[in-house]
Order: structure tokens, then C-alpha cells, then sequence
């Protein structure tokens, strides 16, 4: 089965970001991606980092009243392991992830390496974030493109 995972949309990453129009943008593209979710009646994982507040009220407004929708807290960049935790020890059987969000190329990223650290399928999909573009960005090929740039 397939989810979307929603990374740190909360209000205090939103405004860090310093440009509002960008935010608001941000925004736009993940209540477009939770309610495509919601038609598709996929799971919906939202990820959020503690002590960094509510999320931003158009990301609650969208989820409200969705039944297949969780909360995960996590307390470092890599969001993959608390996933995998509640994975197992609720029984689910979700193997595909689609992650959206604010701050790609930090727990997005993590996120998505961590998932795939677990043997999940897991894609971000850039068009979702906080970035210009669009597509998919796997772990694998996105660590390849890191280990290039990085050198």
C-alpha cells in the first residue's frame, strides 16, 4: 500500500523560510497532494519534529476528518524511524512512501534515506516542497546526485 508522508509543515518552519509568497506556495502544493491522497484513499503520515508547534491551520483543515491519516512525532531530521516503529508495531501494510514538505534537503531527504535504510520504497516528490521543480527524487538516485555535488 501506498502513503503520503507530510514533513514538518508546521507553522515555525513555515515562517522561518522568510518569504511568504514561497510559504504560502509550499503550502498550495501539499493540500493539493493530501487531498489527491484523500481521493485516492491513501494513508496520510504526518511528521512532525517536537517542540516546533501545530501545524500550519491549511494543512489541519485539509486532513480533518480523514480517518486513514496518523501523527508521528520525531526528535532528528530522519523521520524513517519513527515511520518504521509505528509501521510494525501497528501492523500496517505500507511498503511506498510519497514525501512532501518543507526543508528538502534536510528532513525530507533524511527522511527518505531513512525509509529506504528500512527497504521501503520511498520517493520525494519535489514539486511538494520547498524547492523550485518538480518530479521525483528517489533516495538512491538523490544520494548518487549528493555524492557528486558534495566531492
Amino acid at each position: 500500500m501506498k502513503a503520503l508522508v507530510v514533513v514538518d509543515m508546521q507553522t515555525a518552519f513555515l515562517e522561518r523560510m522568510g518569504d511568504v509568497e514561497a510559504s504560502e506556495e509550499v503550502v498550495a502544493r501539499v493540500v493539493a497532494r493530501i487531498r489527491a491522497a484523500k481521493r485516492l484513499k491513501r494513508a496520510i503520515i504526518v511528521l512532525k519534529y517536537e517542540l516546533y508547534g501545530p501545524n500550519d491551520p491549511r494543512i489541519n483543515k485539509a486532513l480533518k476528518g480523514y480517518k486513514k491519516q496518523v501523527t508521528i512525532w520525531k526528535s532528528q531530521d530522519d523521520g524513517g524511524p519513527a515511520i518504521h516503529q509505528y509501521i510494525t508495531g501497528e501492523r500496517k501494510r505500507l511498503r511506498e512512501f510519497q514525501l512532501v514538505g518543507i526543508n528538502l534537503g534536510f528532513c525530507v531527504l533524511s527522511t527518505c534515506y531513512g525509509l529506504r535504510h528500512y527497504n521501503y520504497c520511498a520517493w520525494i516528490d519535489t514539486a511538494g516542497c520547498n524547492r523550485e521543480g518538480g518530479g521525483r527524487i528517489s533516495a538512491r538516485s538523490t544520494k548518487k546526485n549528493h555524492r557528486r555535488t558534495a566531492a
